[in-house]
């Protein structure tokens, strides 16, 4: 979705960084993102100062 939107409005540079599923198997998506997952990345930016929103169904 963030590429789509930036490709679409050109606001940013697009540097994609894909994780490596054949050497890293079922971790490389951690190993790619540096977290557990959606709410870590969100509590990581929140630690940092950066501004977040959390969307819960």
């Amino acid at each position: 979705m963030a590429d789509r939107w930036a490709r679409a409005y050109g606001a940013v540079a697009i540097e994609p960084h894909p994780a490596n599923w054949t050497i890293n198997g079922r971790r490389a998506g951690f190993i790619c993102n540096g977290s557990r997952g959606a709410s870590h990345t969100a509590a990581l930016a929140e630690a940092a100062g950066i501004p977040t929103r959390r969307y819960t169904a």
